[in-house]
């Protein structure tokens, strides 16, 4: 039996890859790190109550093809795991950040165009006050 745990990490890696769930959000909800997930560390046993965690975060997993790699990787007949409190709040917030980073944009295009038509300008009132020197140095020759 020691020789299924090597596997549990693996396949774990494999879950959540299948499911399509953010490593950082996954690690952070089971309370590791994906250091524990690579290299050598990947070869060390998890923890009771780690897998524990994993499984019942998790309700569509089937504990059986974690452990020994055994059955189906989703529960047949399982429900669907219901949208996590945690994922809800990630996706309100992004919705805000990138409301957020289109008002930085715009407030950029503004600021850049200010700054064209400011150089524009200085440009302007630069050839004016060298057409005026050139014109009171004509006057002072005559």
């Amino acid at each position: 039996m020691a020789t299924i745990f090597p596997n549990i990490k693996e396949r774990i890696l494999q879950f959540v890859e299948y499911k399509g769930i953010a490593k950082e959000f996954f690690f952070e909800k089971i309370g590791v790190t994906y250091g524990n997930f690579k290299g050598k560390a990947k070869q060390k046993a998890l923890s009771s109550d780690t897998l524990a965690t994993i499984v019942t975060s998790f309700p569509d997993l089937n504990a059986t093809w974690v452990l020994t790699g055994n059955g189906p990787m989703i529960k047949e007949n399982a429900p669907p795991a219901p949208p996590n409190e945690d994922y809800n709040k990630l996706k309100d917030e992004i919705a805000i950040l990138r409301k957020e980073i289109e008002s930085l944009l715009k407030d950029k295009v503004d600021l850049l165009n200010r700054i064209v038509n400011l150089q524009d300008e200085s440009h302007n009132k630069s050839h004016q006050h060298t057409n005026i020197r050139t014109k009171s140095g004509k006057l002072k020759s005559n």
